[in-house]
């Protein structure tokens, strides 16, 4: 155990620059475009008694109703945050698993790493640990770092019209709610993605070459012929089946949530959105449990383990 625990600080130290600073950018770029209003209302020179900001007048009393609904802009705009800073996390992790074997057998280092007491598997096990548990974690604490952030700014245009709501907004219950339930999504997220990134954990070690091109070109290819086998022949099936079943599922499930779009069956957006204790990441969690039914999932874990037999395998066997 002692031995995986320096593995996986070898893996973030060594990368540490792509599983933070990309989803940070872009969590930073998402909050400077969703924010941007607000910081007018900070710095600009708007008419708030003619304008108003969420229904108030200066001078008006914040009332508990008021509260609630800046509560809501602030979980609404920290889903929004999350989606860039999710994306960021898949992106990074795709070219981190795609890479990472590929570069061990690049510059010969698995063979000075096999030369340590260290196995194959172990090895292997600390990549998918790092793209499945470690870099969404990193995204999940970032989004709450942000949600943090969106309320401060919140709190200081709510200081224009009377006292400071920020102790209230952190203290809120939804506030800590939607922070569970993110981390509540991280079981369902390592079984989601194991398949994506076995399969570009295998990729990695057995491509000579541009293993990118080769991960996700193969998945391109296989979507063309499945929407043109379905054109030819005039299947009933939907035309954006194979985008989301085969193309979404094996490149786009790094993406924490991603299940939302590329998984089956589609969720609807049940739940009242005007209730007090509405949150856009529940929807994404709550398909996430009718998903955990389906086979969709389990055959992706099955293949997933294939895959990093596979990559366990090919490890440092070629140079």
């Amino acid at each position: 155990m002692k031995q995986f625990y320096w593995l996986l600080r070898r893996e973030f130290w060594e990368n540490k620059g792509m599983l933070i600073w990309l989803p940070l950018a872009a969590g930073a770029m998402s909050s400077i475009l969703l924010n941007g209003y607000l910081w007018a209302r900070i710095f600009g020179k708007l008419d708030e008694r003619e304008r108003g900001w969420l229904g108030l007048k200066v001078g008006e009393e914040i009332t508990q109703a008021t509260l609630q609904k800046i509560m809501h802009w602030v979980s609404h705009t920290t889903f929004l945050d999350s989606t860039f800073i999710f994306t960021g996390v898949g992106v990074s992790t795709f070219f981190y698993a795609v890479n990472t074997l590929f570069d061990e057998n690049k510059d010969r280092s698995a063979q000075f790493w096999q030369s340590l007491p260290t196995s194959n598997r172990a090895v292997v096990l600390s990549k998918l640990t790092t793209a499945v548990v470690i870099a969404p974690s990193i995204g999940i604490i970032i989004t709450i770092v942000f949600a943090v952030i969106t309320a401060g700014i919140h709190s200081l245009v709510a200081m224009k019209y009377g006292p400071n709501v920020f102790i209230h907004l952190i203290g809120n219950p939804l506030f800590f709610r939607q922070c569970a339930e993110l981390f509540m999504m991280l079981p369902f997220h390592i079984l989601w993605a194991l398949p994506t990134v076995a399969w570009l954990l295998a990729v990695s070690a057995v491509a000579r070459s541009k293993p990118a091109l080769w991960a996700g070109g193969i998945p391109m290819i296989v979507t063309g012929l499945a929407m043109l086998f379905d054109k030819a022949f005039e299947t009933a099936r939907d035309p954006g089946w194979a985008l989301d079943t085969i193309l979404g599922r094996s490149i786009g499930s790094v993406i924490p949530g991603a299940w939302s779009k590329f998984g089956a069956p589609k969720f609807e957006m049940s739940l009242n959105q005007n209730s007090g204790d509405f949150s856009l990441w529940r929807v994404v969690l709550h398909h996430a449990f009718d998903l955990s039914i389906t086979a969709n999932l389990w055959i992706g874990v099955v293949l997933g383990v294939a895959f990093l037999c596979i990559a366990i395998r090919q490890r440092g066997s070629r140079g």
